[in-house]
Formats: C-alpha cells, structure tokens, sequence
C-alpha cells in the first residue's frame, strides 16, 4: 500500500477504483471494500498536520451558500484539505 503517490505515479499504474475527496464518509466507504482491490485516493486539499491547521484558523475554508426548502439561505464552509471536514472537528 502506497501511502502518497505523485501524479505522474498515478497516471502510470491502473486503478480498480478512484475515491474522489478523503473525507470521513470516502474513508468509511474505502474501509468496506474488498482489501485486493487497487484504489487511489484524490484530494484537492493540502496534506497539513492539526497543529498548523488551527494556528492558520483553517486554511482552504470554502463557503457554500445553499438556499433549502424553507427558503432562508444557510452558509455552509467546507474545507478542502486531506481529511475534509471531519479533520476540522
């Protein structure tokens, strides 16, 4: 198992399944499947330790504005980082 891989290592092998964003639910979703299979993981966000992350006020915040049924907008951040938002908890 490859821990990180460059982009020019990944467009040379072959993949049974490419997992886009490494979020809790990819993870949760990568841990039931078979362990012979081949999988790359792609994620847009930087690879940065927790520490730095909360000295920086989390970087890479991305804000979402999403109108819902009830018709009030609701502002949503998203992180795109390694880890997603579940490396922001």
């Amino acid at each position: 198992m490859d821990a990180l891989v460059s982009l020019d290592q990944a467009k040379g092998r072959t993949w049974d399944m490419i997992i886009c964003g490494s979020s809790f639910a990819a993870m949760f979703f990568l841990r039931g499947l078979p362990r012979d299979l081949n999988v790359l993981i792609i994620e847009k966000g930087p690879l940065q330790p927790h520490e730095r992350q909360v000295a920086e006020d989390f970087q890479g915040k991305e804000t979402v504005t999403l109108r819902n049924s009830s018709g009030h907008e609701k502002e949503w951040v998203a992180h795109s980082i390694f880890g997603g938002n579940s490396n922001c908890w």
